[in-house]
């Protein structure tokens, strides 16, 4: 599977650290038992994301993840996760986590979501969020 990593932001994220990001991405497919022939990571500002986010899913906000599953009814399949780097670094100061963590949590939710994973309800938020603590156990 190729792992694409592009950081749109000023914020510099070590290149050694794009490791992790790909471990993470691959724990969570296999975990998930989903394959991908091509998972692009894209950080972005909060503007951009507010951007795709009310062009795409109709809602006029930033937010930390959106995914896009590009199920083309071939054998390959695609999938793009954006991420907000500055939403990732407030939500690292208001949990009282390190950034790269709060990075991890993001990728993986972002995964689990291009996995067919849903949030949109309590039950299945809390879920999610077991699932992630699940990978990232792993991952440690």
């Amino acid at each position: 599977m190729k792992i694409i990593i592009t950081n749109t932001t000023s914020k510099k994220i070590e290149k050694k650290f794009y490791q992790y990001i790909k471990k993470a991405v691959t724990k969570t497919l296999l975990y998930s038992k989903k394959k991908f022939n091509e998972v692009n990571i894209i950080f972005v500002n909060d503007r951009k994301i507010k951007e795709i986010n009310r062009k795409f899913l109709h809602k006029n906000k930033p937010t930390d993840v959106v995914v896009f599953n590009y199920d083309l009814n071939i054998p390959s399949k695609y999938g793009d996760i954006y991420i907000s780097i500055d939403t990732a670094l407030r939500n690292s100061k208001v949990y009282r986590m390190d950034f790269k963590t709060e990075i991890l949590i993001l990728v993986i939710h972002g995964t689990l979501h291009l996995a067919g994973y849903d949030d949109s309800t309590f039950k299945k938020r809390k879920k999610m969020n077991e699932k992630t603590l699940e990978v990232i156990k792993k991952l440690i």
